[in-house]
């Protein structure tokens, strides 16, 4: 059986599109179960929050080896078909809560119609 430790850990990967930290297959199958039901909320319009300190030192999904080199990398995404889930793919933990909240008070279809704005200013950040 899962700890809440554990549960909690699943629900904030599928929240920030991380992948799977324990991969046992009790552990999947409650990630296939909370996919669904943070999928159904999506619907709804429901927009789940993370606590402030959503990782531990002993259980941080992004190795500390490769949080600088995606966060150097300037993103290049195609405007045609452009989705939330590919723009997700490319932002580091801390852009993906940002954008999480930008959805919340803005909304889907304005994230993607000024995405391209966006992009310069994440790109620039990074530069720094």
């Amino acid at each position: 059986m899962l700890t809440v430790n554990q549960l909690s850990t699943i629900t904030k990967e599928l929240i920030l599109n991380l992948p799977p930290n324990n991969t046992s297959q009790e552990a999947m199958a409650a990630r296939e179960v909370r996919a669904l039901e943070l999928a159904e909320m999506r619907e709804q319009r429901i927009v789940p929050d993370l606590i402030y300190d959503f990782f531990s030192d002993d259980d941080d999904p992004l190795p500390v080896a490769t949080a600088p080199a995606a966060a150097k990398k300037p993103i290049r995404l195609a405007v045609e078909s452009l989705t939330i889930p590919k723009i997700q793919a490319v932002l580091t933990a801390d852009e993906r809560l940002w954008l999480c909240r930008m959805i919340e008070v803005h909304g889907e279809e304005a994230i993607l119609r000024l995405w391209p704005s966006y992009e310069v200013q994440i790109n620039f950040a990074r530069s720094l």
